[in-house]
């Protein structure tokens, strides 16, 4: 037999044998062994006998084997007359009353506590029962974080999840210690209610396992993060928990500017390296970027060099470029751990040569902005040779190409008809057809839509982009029929009628279905299109699975390049590229142009 034996399974024999609901029983007891249909429950029933007559012939009892597999059908008796109805049934008088009531007595004496079926039935249940207690103080095991996934879990479940490495059941602990809610999704063909299912079983054996992460059991839109996080600490944290160790400040710093030439308040670096990420907007993929940068340089420069960053000279610069290619150990930890989490680490793995140009070109930046406000006397990085500018223009790896565009259309047309599709369909196609950043969905607002009338007289319509700190100047971008009649559906969904909700009514563009006046966070709107993509994923695998790849590697990110791309294959002009991605600089805008002219398939995506 696969599976060993628990309590579990003893109490679903134990009911078994007393002849109750079957699939009651498997819903109670045996539930992470898949669904309760009938079939798998007389498979699974029969290998339990099999595998106890086995155990009982080993403990010198063999009948115990057969003694559980006897069934006794309950005895069913019609109602017991009363004695005015048997008299009914005899000649009338013909008896006395003591008569008929003997006469009843021994017709009915079953009825009265004597019948023999019923008690022959209720010994077997109780030596039944007995023999599984016995066999139970035999058998029973707890599991263990070292056992094989296959012996607790069914066979199906056991082989999707060795698929993607879980082999033991503390492996699958610590995925979904590191995945949270949604642990399943990057395991392809396990689904929520599948995972919900082994949650239970897991959960019932948090004695023998360990208690499930806060994390773990709901969303982590519902989770209070601050919660979560381990108090504040010094060492190799996030920024948000970090505490400098005393000497290691930057207070007395060897490369701090004068006092009078100081401009922010900052009395240590880490206080400098917050103010600097005040300059970009909060959450916005800009910001997470400096921050993932600035964060590395300041925990290495105090926990590897073991300087303060206004320390620093060229040669520690030199040095942590070098770093950033080969990293110790300690500063990597597996993919998308969280950054509350203690496992989290500044890296992945070390960074590719254009990675490390990037990187370094953050930190010079952030430690120009430092020189400027007065907090260093000296850019580090300024007598450091500049490194090869290594370019990541939008290329196909990075957008979505003509038969993926498709595909994704496709798989959205066919999705069930509900509020949060139609609200997902909008956010899609209104990226594609617009390029709007992640931050920009966010902040939208029914008020940047216009009405506007297309070049046939027929009504369109136009949105005017507001600006958000780093970004250019308030833009105007003319919606497509397809992006127009995507969001029509959605706010005609959200109880906004056209001529309101693209006029005068000011509420958020994309918001939360359970609360209209609250508008999504960028981390939603993330999460929200990246699972859309994996889900699109699973639905072709079968038919493209190099489609299926791309799709699960993509973002809200590669729907904006998506935009550029098909701007490029429109014959748009530099300037108007510019315009329509927000671009302050036409540097950035130089990317895709640099882009057009090396990679292929960069056509425009189908309507």
């Amino acid at each position: 037999m696969a599976m060993r034996l628990t309590r579990e399974h003893f109490r679903f024999l134990s009911g078994f044998v007393q002849g109750l609901d079957c699939r009651v029983l498997w819903d109670r007891y045996l539930y992470a062994n898949g669904p309760s249909d009938l079939r798998r429950i007389r498979a699974v029933t029969a290998l339990l006998l099999d595998e106890l007559g086995a155990l009982a012939r080993q403990a010198g009892r063999p009948g115990t084997g057969a003694l559980l597999r006897r069934r006794s059908e309950p005895a069913t008796a019609a109602p017991t007359p009363t004695l005015e109805a048997f008299s009914a049934t005899l000649p009338n008088d013909m008896h006395s009353e003591a008569e008929l009531i003997e006469l009843w007595k021994e017709a009915h004496a079953d009825s009265s506590g004597n019948h023999r079926p019923a008690q022959r039935r209720q010994r077997l249940i109780a030596r039944q029962l007995d023999a599984l207690r016995w066999l139970e103080s035999l058998a029973v095991a707890a599991p263990r974080p070292e056992d094989k996934v296959s012996v607790w879990l069914e066979p199906a479940v056991s082989r999707r999840l060795g698929a993607v490495g879980l082999a033991t059941l503390g492996d699958l602990r610590r995925w979904i210690d590191l995945h949270g809610h949604h642990w399943h999704r990057p395991i392809p063909r396990v689904g929520a209610r599948g995972a919900a299912r082994i949650m239970l079983w897991l959960a019932a054996h948090a004695d023998a396992l360990g208690t499930l992460p806060a994390h773990a059991l709901k969303p982590r839109s519902q989770i209070d993060v601050n919660s979560l996080a381990p108090a504040p600490a010094t060492g190799v944290v996030p920024l948000e928990r970090l505490r400098l160790p005393g000497a290691l400040s930057g207070e007395q710093g060897s490369n701090r500017a004068e006092a009078n030439r100081r401009k922010i308040a900052a009395a240590d670096d880490l206080e400098a390296v917050n103010a600097w990420l005040l300059q970009h907007p909060p959450r916005s993929h800009t910001w997470r970027a400096y921050r993932r940068e600035a964060e590395r340089f300041l925990l290495w420069s105090v926990f590897e060099r073991n300087k303060a960053l206004s320390s620093l000279t060229a040669a520690d610069c030199a040095a942590f470029r070098a770093f950033l290619a080969t990293p110790g150990a300690g500063w990597i930890s597996p993919r998308h751990v969280p950054r509350w989490s203690e496992r989290w680490r500044p890296l992945e793995a070390g960074l590719s040569p254009a990675s490390v140009a990037t990187a370094v070109s953050i930190v010079k930046n952030l430690c120009g902005w430092l020189v400027r406000q007065g907090h260093l006397e000296a850019n580090p990085w300024g007598d450091m040779p500049a490194p090869r500018r290594f370019e990541r223009p939008a290329s196909p790896s990075r957008s979505l190409r003509e038969g993926d565009w498709a595909l994704l259309r496709m798989w959205l047309a066919v999705q069930q008809p509900s509020p949060s599709t139609r609200r997902l369909r909008a956010l899609i196609t209104l990226v594609v057809h617009t390029g709007l950043r992640e931050s920009e969905l966010a902040a939208a607002r029914t008020g940047w839509l216009r009405p506007t009338s297309g070049r046939d007289g027929t009504q369109a319509w136009s949105m005017v982009i507001a600006s958000g700190p780093g970004h250019a100047s308030p833009r105007t971008v003319d919606l497509s029929a397809a992006a127009a009649e995507a969001l029509l559906a959605y706010l005609n969904d959200a109880a906004l009628p056209a001529a309101d909700a693209f006029c005068d009514v000011d509420r958020p563009l994309f918001a939360h279905r359970s609360e209209p006046g609250k508008a999504l966070k960028p981390g939603r709107v993330y999460s929200l299109v990246k699972n859309a993509f994996h889900r699109c994923a699973e639905t072709v695998e079968t038919t493209d699975p190099v489609a299926a790849a791309r799709l699960r590697r993509a973002s809200v990110h590669w729907l904006r390049h998506t935009h550029a791309r098909r701007l490029l294959a429109s014959g748009a002009s530099p300037a108007v590229m510019q315009h329509r991605l927000g671009h302050r600089s036409p540097a950035s805008t130089a990317v895709y142009l640099h882009s057009s002219r090396t990679d292929g398939d960069a056509g425009d995506a189908p309507e």
